[in-house]
């Protein structure tokens, strides 16, 4: 509101907050879109984060939702999800149905996925989250732990090199096994052997029995090139939230939190794809408004939207 007055435009805070929950609705059905795209990737991982949401029949007024977002094979395909609580009936809906594989942190709650018959392939670990639990015990003064962040920091360092020569799935592969996994052997025998010495509740023996139970997880990565070391290309994006909760302090209401929801999943594909966020809005909108055919509603998500406009603007340039 005060950048608008700037421009000589006085807009009431409430009249900003109509308009967004509207724009919210009124793209909704993109953001049913979306999440039927996720599905047909063969790899999706996911995170969550805190998200302060006002509910005036809370004791306090304000309760603890969740954003969740979620990542197609990387950064092909992506979905936001608000949900009220940390449950894991949430994430378990939006995977309902997908058999591919499935990379997380620790997080129980999809646990129940991968006892289903047709339920996902394969879960794989975050090995962000195995070596933060080393750092943080190093960082406290225990030195037991600076010969696995050492081991680690090779192990990021081959994924660095596959990266510098954009290698393809078979090309990762390849490299892993000739270079990750005798780092990978060290890296266990190395856990294993201070496993006597640590105390359990130590910062030491909390990163020891989180790798230990994740173990099998965590080293998924080795087998299959398609599969990322960690899920840190999703932690990335968890910025952009993390943002707007600084910012905004709250979602207005629990009945807001899906409108913000499928807003941010538009605005986190435009930023993947490298499309202009006030363009693909104003453009979209506007051909919404002029009733473009449901049919051909896929061609208004951001990927498709982009592909669309390049190829209009090449046939112009040779037309030219």
């Amino acid at each position: 509101a005060k950048r608008l007055r700037r421009h000589g435009a006085d807009l009431a805070t409430s009249t900003l907050n109509d308009w967004f929950g509207r724009v919210g609705v009124l793209l909704m059905f993109l953001h049913r879109l979306q999440r039927a795209r996720l599905l047909e990737c063969s790899l999706i991982s996911l995170d969550d984060t805190p998200l302060p949401t006002r509910n005036r029949d809370h004791p306090k007024n304000i309760q603890t939702g969740r954003q969740w977002i979620y990542l197609g094979d990387v950064d092909q395909a992506v979905y936001a999800e608000f949900s009220s609580d940390w449950k894991g009936t949430h994430p378990r809906a939006v995977l309902d149905g997908f058999e591919g594989d499935v990379q997380s942190d620790g997080y129980a709650g999809i646990n129940p996925l991968f006892e289903r018959p047709n339920g996902p392939r394969s879960r794989v670990g975050c090995n962000d989250h195995g070596r933060r639990k080393f750092v943080q015990a190093l960082e406290r003064g225990d030195r037991r732990a600076q010969p696995v962040v050492d081991l680690y920091r090779a192990l990021y360092a081959v994924e660095r090199t596959a990266r510098e020569r954009k290698l393809d799935p078979a090309g990762r592969t390849a490299l892993r096994q000739a270079e990750s996994v005798p780092l990978w052997t060290q890296l266990d025998k190395t856990i294993a052997a201070l496993a006597p010495r640590v105390e359990r509740k130590s910062p030491l023996g909390k990163a020891f029995i989180y790798w230990n139970r994740q173990q099998d997880t965590l080293r998924a990565f080795l087998e299959d090139g398609r599969l990322p070391i960690s899920n840190a290309h999703v932690e990335r994006l968890m910025r952009i939230v993390a943002i707007f909760r600084n910012n905004s302090l709250f979602v207005g209401s629990l009945e807001a939190g899906p409108r913000y929801a499928a807003l941010l999943s538009l605005m986190l594909e435009c930023l993947l794809v490298g499309a202009n966020p006030f363009d693909y809005l104003t453009d979209v909108i506007g051909k919404i408004a002029a009733d473009w055919p449901a049919a051909r509603a896929a061609e208004l998500l951001p990927r498709a939207w982009l592909a669309a406009r390049d190829t209009e603007a090449a046939e112009q340039q040779r037309a030219s």
